[in-house]
């Protein structure tokens, strides 16, 4: 039985989201299934730009049995045209979804979309995936009842949902994806600048996070839990991709700096390898430590993204973030002493009750704040976060209202949980809605404008006393105004 995966083509006008990374999820799941003997062929499709039709190409060519996609909220409803396509060209090919999306949503999606999806995979997929895979190969025609972690309709046209898989407890026990089945040259790119000198791929060395941000649906996905690779099995593969002549890697774990102990093994063992690549993380404020930021700078990190998120406590609490205003400054102070080259500061604006103050006081921290990279966001919320349902509870906005929504390019009407929802679209009026808008536009200019001048000069300081700086500076220079004049054209 052949098996095609495929990071599914993405119809957004996101200027963050137009420089891609390696899709890791198809990639595990096509490093195991290869091991058990399975022939995969994996397509990155929003790297490459694809058309659905330039996929359903792909696919009469691969001729699979089997055709799993990843599903995220934003891009659900044009993976759904896709997902139409390809039953179109042939109704009997197995289509599975997997992924947030598919997690969260399966039920809704196999009561809708049942006869175009065949199943649903929830949670991580690894082990599902390889059980449903297995049984449809021995029982061909017949409702998998015995494999966990699925939703399916079965021969009666029931949805059925079967219990969860148990969470993986060891993760070394999962194979190093085999990043050769991904046929695609990823650069490393900063704030949109694509570094046309480097070769980039993606890791993750645990998975989950112990916290509940009510902004996040990392707490459904992976259950509120935290769980690492040993620093042994991680820099293992951090070995073997600099061997394959990777100049850089970005960490996509939720929460990399959790716990002390594991990140300074790591370092220490980078080090003591002598591993040279580039690496890249997230992190928390109120994680930031001197003496464990100075060692994953020794050991190759050169850039961290930090959520501040809010410079309202208020705001903070009712996210749930767990962080004190203070904790902010602090931790900038924290990265610049570590040497740490880049940080990326996360915000977001729109919290439920947010005063337009708050707001204003956050943007404004943004912009003139010591970051290299502030991104600015209007907080949307979807389908597994907390504030999706407080919005719901507070009567703002029903899962099932019919809402205006465009696909390629084509107006249609679609259901709210099928997508995204700005949340001041249902909070606030609409004279509010057109201020805040105003004053995000307005800081998102302001980054390249004199009010950030004092963080753009210590950040060229910066340049000049970082040989590695100046070496991305000379990279990006020509690409400087086509990226200014894209980000001006930005669309929410």
């Amino acid at each position: 039985m052949k098996i095609a995966l495929i990071n599914s083509p993405w119809d957004s006008k996101s200027f963050f989201q137009s420089v891609p990374w390696l899709p890791l999820g198809v990639v595990y799941l096509g490093t195991v299934l290869e091991q058990h003997g399975f022939p995969v062929q994996v397509l990155d499709a929003a790297a490459k730009g694809w058309s659905h039709e330039q996929v359903v190409g792909w696919l009469k060519r691969v001729s699979p049995d089997v055709v799993g996609l990843s599903a995220l909220t934003l891009p659900f409803l044009h993976l759904m045209d896709l997902v139409k396509a390809i039953k179109a060209w042939n109704p009997r090919v197995v289509v599975v979804l997997g992924h947030y999306f598919a997690t969260i949503e399966a039920e809704r999606i196999v009561r809708k979309y049942g006869d175009y999806v065949d199943f649903c995979v929830r949670g991580e997929g690894e082990s599902t995936f390889l059980a449903l895979c297995q049984w449809l190969e021995r029982h061909p025609g017949k409702d998998p009842g015995g494999v966990s972690g699925i939703t399916f309709r079965d021969g009666a046209r029931r949805v059925v949902s079967a219990p969860d898989a148990p969470l993986e407890a060891d993760l070394d026990k999962i194979p190093f994806p085999n990043r050769s089945l991904v046929k695609h040259d990823y650069k490393w790119a900063i704030g949109g600048f694509e570094l046309p000198h480097s070769r980039f791929t993606t890791m993750i060395s645990s998975r989950g996070c112990p916290y509940n941000c009510t902004y996040c649906a990392c707490t459904r996905f992976a259950r509120q839990r935290w769980r690492a690779r040993s620093a042994e099995n991680i820099v293992a593969e951090l070995a073997i991709v600099a061997d394959q002549g990777y100049t850089d890697v970005n960490f996509v774990d939720d929460n990399f700096t959790l716990k002390k102990s594991r990140v300074m093994e790591v370092c220490e063992r980078i080090k003591k390898e002598h591993i040279d690549i580039n690496w890249h993380v997230d992190g928390r404020v109120d994680q930031a430590s001197v003496d464990v930021y100075s060692a994953m700078h020794g050991a190759g990190c050169r850039l961290i993204w930090l959520g501040f998120e809010s410079t309202s406590q208020r705001v903070l609490d009712i996210y749930n973030k767990k962080t004190r205003v203070d904790q902010i400054d602090r931790a900038i102070r924290v990265v610049r002493k570590a040497g740490i080259e880049i940080i990326v500061g996360l915000f977001m604006v729109g919290a439920p009750t947010e005063t337009l103050d708050e707001m204003r006081h956050t943007l404004d921290f943004a912009v003139r704040s010591d970051i290299d990279l502030p991104v600015i966001n209007l907080l949307d919320v979807y389908s597994g976060i907390q504030l999706w349902d407080d919005a719901i509870a507070r009567g703002w906005m029903r899962d099932d209202d019919i809402v205006n929504v465009e696909v390629a390019g084509v107006a249609r009407k679609a259901e709210r949980w099928e997508t995204l929802t700005k949340l001041i679209d249902v909070s606030r009026t609409p004279a509010e809605q057109a201020e805040i808008r105003r004053l995000v536009a307005r800081s998102r200019r302001a980054l390249f404008s004199l009010r950030r001048m004092n963080a753009l000069l210590h950040g060229a300081l910066r340049v000049v006393r970082s040989p590695w700086l100046r070496k991305i500076a000379a990279d990006i220079a020509p690409r400087v105004p086509a990226t200014v004049r894209t980000l001006a054209t930005f669309r929410e």
